[in-house]
């Protein structure tokens, strides 16, 4: 006995797009390796957006060395806070690294939650005439004062990353 089906119009055209859509399930997913991710333009928010920092960064002397030595793989960096007076600095206070005294990057202060917060990345140079040669002292300059981080550059204890809170009195 033979068997047959009969779908006519509709089931002809079920069949169709049943096929497309497996076609296009399987080929898309066919196309990238990548997990499947969502971007989200903006999750929450608490209040207004804090603005951008308008505050101009002092540039480093001439003296240190970053581009044409490369950068430090991975980068060195201070990071940590800041108060003044017992208080976290304002928003967009300035905070500088130095190197042997000359003025290495900069960054501004931004407000947290109950503390204000810095990082810096920095080279360590390669070359005898950059300020920020390895064996090079590191110090940190806010509010006009320099502070010394007892460490240089190269150290153990400095290389990589090291966290250096700052207390302005």
């Amino acid at each position: 006995m033979k068997a047959t089906y009969r779908f006519g119009a509709a089931g002809a055209l079920l069949v169709l797009v049943l096929g497309a859509a497996l076609a296009v399930t399987f080929g898309a997913s066919a196309q990238s390796n990548l997990p499947r991710r969502a971007i989200i333009a903006v999750a929450a928010a608490d209040g207004t957006p804090e603005p951008a920092p308008t505050v101009i960064l002092p540039p480093p002397d001439a003296s240190y060395c970053a581009g044409s030595q490369g950068p430090s793989v991975p980068p060195n960096a201070v990071f940590g806070t800041v108060s003044i007076g017992g208080a976290p600095a304002p928003q967009d206070t300035i905070v500088q690294i130095f190197f042997d005294g000359k003025a290495g990057p900069a960054d501004a202060a931004t407000r947290g939650s109950s503390s204000s917060g810095y990082g810096i990345d920095y080279a360590a140079g390669s070359a005898t005439s950059c300020s920020n040669k390895v064996g090079a002292a590191i110090q940190v300059v806010v509010a006009g004062k320099l502070f010394d981080t007892g460490l240089k550059v190269g150290d153990e204890a400095a290389n990589p990353v090291f966290r250096y809170d700052i207390v302005v009195p």
